[in-house]
């Protein structure tokens, strides 16, 4: 806000402070004759001007903590503070206004960093800190965001969450905040009407352009002790004036500044520039390398403003326009710009050409109600490599880049030299001199090698594409409308209208007239050449819309249900052609997004998109669909417990009691495996205590049933301690018992044995190629002979015995971790050695083949029926303690190759 000063002395001093090129608005003067003193503004008036847009006051957040209340004034206006208290304007125990100094407001504007935000239901409030105090910004949510929610809740249906709007700003930028002073909890916030990043509303230097301007009002209006009239505001703006020299290259035409008092309206935020670069030239040398060359070939790719021919009206556009960088609106139009001349004919005898059209700079925002893009757009035009090379700017950054890297290779080589303590000779030096200086001939083939490495670099990365469609002409002028790219230096004094530029627009053109390559110099385009185009979602869409109709088709076909399209799914389709080889998956997400703000693609998951048609989605909306999915999922959850329940509670209920051990059954082992898995929590003695009785238990229930051989397993050989034990508990063959008098132990007449035949009497059979097993063979127990006289009645009463209790023999192995990969390497050991020794014994002169071991071989050492061989079943039988968990099934080392056929 500017002050429009009528005593003599201020605008003495205002006009001491102030630029010359800048004017202020006409002011009222009084008569310097006159010796009646002045008459300071009634307090109803200067209650009523503090809600004009003129009283905004620039301050800083001090002077808002620190500003005195409209009462507190009282020694000044005493008066008229009663008369504003008796009209009932203002209330006695409230202050609707402020004194800075000697001028009243109500509103204030600051300039700080953010240093916190907080997000609530309807407000957030950022912290702002300018250097001398923190102060607190309400800021409320809009009109659209309330009345939108307010809306949704009051139908009453499952609706989707609202988000509040985002914060303008992140913490650590710089805001322009302009707001009302309140009184909140003994302490002072502002209640705010308008906040902008300071980025975007003119230049990163806002804040310390605005501490300047507060530092200069302080000096000249908030210091008066006269009484405070309100200034007077004038209907014609007045225009800066820029000094500007001519030259041939000359700068952009001015921008229209106003010096009114009258505050300027805010510019929309979508009309600005996201992205603004460093222009070329001015760049540093240790920014000058190739991958910012790349940066600045995609940034002028994606930016650039689209020239439109007379002879370009004929194409018709397959989607939308790239996303550009919009202009900064002024009161001038540039439509009456003048073209610039080419560098390469700086010609004034040149035949005059035809004014050009002005440059389209389209603005690509992504709205959620309507359509994005256009169903026809001229703008879409690809680029090619030759069309690149002659953009000023990217041909300045590319002969910059290719000196300043042979310059650094020069660096190298002298450092590598002295660091080796070598004085380089004449040649030497000259190679190295030679590295910097870049011949004539060989220069724009390095800026072009540049090129091509930038333009593969972004292919590979997913930022570009091939593109077969129009493509752009070479411009006329070899400076084009680009300085919308790229930064500018702009200076502020006072107001936000008051604002002078420099003019680097000039020195870049000139600077690109010295060092850009002449047209001439480069060769003639082919015409079958490479164009590219920038990969953006809104040109990816489409294909990704069609991609997805693929699908559908495919899964029609097959007779399969459709249940999304993935990224992967999409990917495979577009990978199909070559163009679309080095696409990613965040590229595909993008156009989803996009596609789903359009309302052509539902996102069902993450990662998955949906095509809306008529076929395959109902005409309705995607979160009432969403509600109707989630409730019918729901239901089925539902339905599918019911029945578990059921059917566990039937099973459990109707189940069928076990049969006895002597019931026949269709299918019986031979050889059954049990593996003990014994917890490290459980002690030793119960342990061996727990696999004895299991043992013991197994082998009789084995006996009964009628298994042939029982193979026990244990990983930590637990079993060996046990074996004492085990043989005790069980009737081994070969042992004799003496029988007893009762009645109630008859000894059985075991029946002929098959393993009792062939196997020796020892319980231990080690054999010499065997696998470290124990071999136990478990039979009836031989009885004594006993005297002559109760020998019938003896065998008559063990003849029923053996017909109650039929019990057959069982070979009883045990085994630990030995029997696995160490009883491999031992088998094959002893048949590698057996074969040498053969092997010397039969041929000792003659050198033989190396020895081949064979599966079989194998197989018959470590699977023979009388040690480890293949189990039919295999039973897993954990000891564990009560209050461990459950583990999953292992092995716990047991010898896999021994188990290819084994249910367990």
């Amino acid at each position: 806000m500017s002050f429009t000063l009528t005593s003599t002395s201020k605008l003495e001093k205002t006009e001491a402070y102030h630029p010359p090129t800048v004017y202020l608005s006409p002011t009222k003067r009084r008569r310097l004759s006159s010796p009646h003193p002045e008459v300071g503004s009634s307090i109803q008036d200067i209650y009523n001007w503090t809600f004009h847009s003129d009283a905004i006051a620039k301050c800083a957040i001090d002077d808002v903590l620190h500003m005195k209340p409209s009462a507190a004034q009282s020694s000044s206006y005493p008066a008229l503070i009663e008369q504003l208290l008796k009209a009932n304007c203002l209330k006695s125990t409230e202050y609707d206004f402020y004194w800075l100094g000697s001028v009243p407001c109500r509103s204030v504007k600051i300039v700080g960093m953010v240093v916190g935000i907080q997000i609530y239901e309807k407000r957030i409030l950022y912290s702002v800190d300018d250097g001398t105090g923190v102060v607190d910004c309400y800021h409320a949510h809009s009109k659209e965001y309330t009345s939108y929610k307010l809306q949704n809740q009051s139908k009453g249906e499952i609706m989707p969450p609202v988000y509040p709007p985002k914060p303008v700003a992140k913490i650590g930028n710089s805001v322009e905040v302009t707001g009302t002073v309140r009184e909140v909890h003994d302490t002072r916030q502002l209640n705010v009407t308008n906040i902008i990043r300071s980025e975007v509303c003119s230049s990163p230097n806002e804040e310390l352009l605005h501490a300047r301007t507060v530092r200069f009002l302080h000096q000249t209006t908030y210091c008066n002790k006269g009484s405070f009239i309100i200034p007077h505001t004038s209907s014609t703006p007045q225009k800066a004036k820029i000094p500007v020299t001519p030259s041939i290259m000359g700068s952009g035409p001015p921008s229209s500044v106003s010096s009114s008092p009258i505050k300027s309206p805010q510019v929309d935020l979508k009309y600005k520039s996201s992205i603004k670069l460093r222009h070329p030239s001015r760049l540093h040398t240790h920014d000058l390398t190739e991958n910012t060359f790349r940066i600045y070939v995609k940034h002028y790719m994606d930016n650039a403003p689209v020239t439109r021919e007379y002879s370009d009206a004929a194409y018709d556009s397959d989607s939308a326009a790239v996303a550009q960088i919009t202009s900064t609106p002024t009161r001038r139009s540039r439509n009456d710009q003048t073209p610039r001349q080419s560098t390469s004919c700086l010609d004034n005898n040149a035949t005059p050409r035809p004014r050009i059209q002005p440059l389209n700079f389209g603005v690509n925002i992504h709205s959620k109600a309507a359509s994005i893009r256009p169903l026809t757009d001229y703008s879409r035009q690809g680029v090619s490599l030759s069309f690149l090379r002659r953009v000023p700017e990217l041909s300045l950054l590319a002969g910059k880049v290719v000196q300043a890297v042979c310059r650094r290779r020069m660096r190298e080589e002298k450092q590598k030299l002295k660091d080796s303590g070598v004085v380089p000779s004449r040649t030497e030096k000259a190679r190295i001199l030679a590295l910097a200086a870049i011949p004539l001939d060989k220069f724009a083939g390095k800026k072009k090698r540049l090129f091509q490495w930038a333009i593969i670099q972004l292919l590979k990365e997913g930022c570009l594409v091939h593109w077969d469609g129009p493509v752009r002409s070479f411009p006329e002028t070899s400076f084009m409308e680009t300085s919308r790219l790229w930064k500018t230096n702009t200076t502020s004094i006072l107001t936000d209208d008051s604002n002078l530029f420099s003019a680097t627009t000039r020195s870049i053109s000139s600077a690109l007239v010295e060092n850009s390559v002449d047209d001439g110099a480069l060769s003639d385009p082919d015409p079958d050449e490479e164009a590219y185009i920038p990969l953006t979602p809104d040109y990816l869409a489409e294909f990704v819309e069609k991609s997805i109709k693929v699908l559908v088709e495919h899964y029609e076909k097959s007779g399969k249900p459709y249940a999304g399209a993935t990224k992967e799914g999409i990917l495979s389709v577009l990978r199909k052609d070559d163009r679309w080889r080095y696409v990613g998956e965040w590229n595909i997400q993008d156009a989803l997004e996009l596609l789903q703000s359009e309302g052509k693609v539902w996102i069902i998951a993450k990662g998955s998109g949906h095509l809306k048609s008529r076929s395959y989605l109902f005409d309705i909306y995607p979160f009432a669909m969403r509600a109707l999915y989630a409730f019918l999922l729901q239901i089925f959850h539902f339905i599918y417990a019911t029945i578990l329940l059921i059917r566990s509670f039937w099973k459990r209920n109707s189940a069928p009691a076990p049969q006895p051990l002597r019931a026949s059954r269709p299918r019986i082992p031979k050889h059954l495996a049990i593996l003990f898995n014994v917890d490290s929590a459980v002690s030793a003695e119960v342990a061996q205590e727990i696999v004895t009785e299991s043992v013991v238990d197994a082998v009789s229930w084995c006996r009964t049933v009628g298994i042939g051989k029982l193979t026990v397993y244990e990983e930590n050989d637990l079993l060996s301690k046990c074996i004492h034990n085990i043989r005790k508990r069980l009737p081994i063959h070969g042992q004799e018992t003496e029988l007893s008098e009762s009645e109630t132990e008859y000894p059985l007449t075991p029946p002929a044995s098959e393993y009792s035949e062939s196997r020796p009497l020892s319980p231990d059979i080690v054999q010499e190629h065997n696998a470290p097993i124990t071999t136990i063979s478990v039979s009836d127990p031989i009885p004594r002979r006993e005297e002559p006289k109760r020998l019938k009645f003896r065998r008559r009463r063990q003849n029923q015995m053996v017909n109650k209790v039929p019990r057959a023999d069982l070979l009883l192995c045990l085994a630990s971790w030995r029997c696995s990969k160490p009883a491999i390497a031992n088998a094959a050991q002893d048949l590698a050695q057996m074969y040498t020794r053969q092997f010397r014994e039969n041929t000792r002169s003659v050198r033989g083949d190396a020895y081949k071991l064979s599966v079989d071989e194998l197989n018959e050492i470590l699977e023979e029926d009388d040690g480890l061989s293949s189990p039919d079943f295999m039973i897993i039988h954990p000891v564990e303690s009560s209050s461990a968990i459950l583990a999953p099934p292992e092995l716990h080392g047991y010898p896999p190759w021994h188990i290819r056929l084994t249910e367990i």
